[in-house]
């Protein structure tokens, strides 16, 4: 059973951007399953970060990272677009049409009013454009916000670098200063005319509104990239202010307005952004804490994709109205709510490491490896 669940842990891999990512999950998982917590311990809610905005940030950092090397050691041309889209797709669309695909056909055999038209955004990652996606698959907002800056970012620097003849550096940091500046402006002027939650939910959750949170990632590739002795000579001064900023976020009220939550969806990405100097330079070590904490970042991406789904069926399939009534009629047992609170509790966070192990196994890597292994012929070349 061990070596069924064993993952091989990469020792490259750079140990304090997996802090990251492992936190981000846990975060997300923390704020996913906080509905099976007992209502008396409070503290659990109050853990909850924006997990998703980690996310965010590091994957601009490291995208960033990569179309900045590949942009200075190669030609600009379509070739190495195509090869950048299908490296970066090889990794990230199996596991979300693998569920999508899976989700929609769960649809169609218990949802009497199934249309296919309903989920055909969702085969195009626009289910979330300028609002939240309808209620199937909701967890796919944030994958539709990374896609869409995996194409759009991409396509501005080829068009900056080939067509306007600008260097890659001031193509870059042109690109970062200008969508930062013109989203938080149409943010900031969408969040003024709102006044229900519902309404800021849909700001949260689409792309043109959150499409910024991966810039600030991108320019901390740009300046660890170009001012590699500024980025290294600062860490821990960025370190210290990125404490201080990540404390504050957990002494803002909740019911702050929305205007002060849309400042803390820029708080948060400068928070992570500062973060990173000191983060990735951290090395790598044998420890068990070390281990744990690769193993989780390694499953990340599958964890995402399967905790809210492992969730939802749990509530769906779990009558604990129904359990408590049998128990106490025919075998005289008191099930108090709590227990099957935590029942649901601790058999989400079972089943979801789990499901995600497996998936990332057997599924994740074999797949991604493959498809890599089909595009080797045609790797781009300078």
């Amino acid at each position: 059973m061990t070596n069924f669940l064993k993952i091989v842990l990469n020792q490259n891999r750079i140990f304090g951007l997996d802090i990251l990512r492992a936190a981000a999950i846990l975060f997300v998982m923390i704020n996913h399953t906080n509905n099976f917590m007992l209502r008396n311990i409070d503290f659990y809610a109050k853990m909850v970060y924006d997990g998703v905005g980690i996310f965010f940030v590091l994957s601009g950092f490291l995208i960033g990272r990569i179309l900045i090397m590949q942009l200075e050691t190669y030609k600009c041309n379509m070739k190495n677009l195509l090869h950048f889209w299908m490296k970066r797709w090889s990794r990230t669309l199996p596991n979300y049409f693998l569920f999508l695909f899976l989700l929609i056909i769960i649809e169609y055999i218990t949802n009497q009013n199934f249309n296919l038209k309903s989920y055909l955004p969702y085969f195009f990652f626009s289910q979330n454009l300028t609002q939240k996606p309808i209620d199937f698959y909701t967890h796919s907002w944030s994958l539709s916000i990374e896609e869409w800056f995996y194409i759009i970012v991409p396509i501005l620097l080829f068009f900056a670098i080939r067509v306007l003849s600008i260097r890659v550096k001031y193509a870059f940091i042109s690109i970062i200063i200008l969508i930062i500046i013109s989203v938080s402006f149409l943010r900031l002027q969408k969040v003024q005319t709102i006044n229900d939650y519902e309404s800021f939910q849909n700001v949260l959750s689409s792309v043109l509104y959150r499409f910024d949170s991966l810039m600030y990632g991108l320019l901390g590739a740009y300046i660890s990239y170009y001012h590699p002795k500024f980025w290294s000579k600062n860490k821990k001064i960025a370190l210290i202010i990125a404490l201080f900023l990540f404390v504050l976020y957990y002494l803002i009220d909740n019911k702050a307005s929305f205007l002060v939550r849309n400042f803390v969806f820029t708080m948060t990405s400068v928070t992570v952004l500062l973060f990173l100097p000191y983060l990735g330079a951290l090395k790598k070590n044998n420890s068990v804490l070390f281990k744990a904490i690769t193993y989780i970042s390694l499953i990340s991406y599958s964890l995402y994709l399967v905790n809210s789904i492992v969730i939802h069926y749990i509530e769906e399939c779990i009558n604990w109205d129904k359990i408590i009534e049998i128990a106490k009629i025919n075998y005289s047992l008191n099930i108090k709510w709590s227990f099957a609170l935590l029942f649901n509790f601790f058999l989400s966070w079972l089943l979801s490491l789990v499901i995600s192990i497996l998936l990332y196994k057997y599924f994740e890597i074999p797949t991604t490896n493959y498809i890599r292994k089909k595009m080797a012929n045609n790797k781009a070349v300078s």
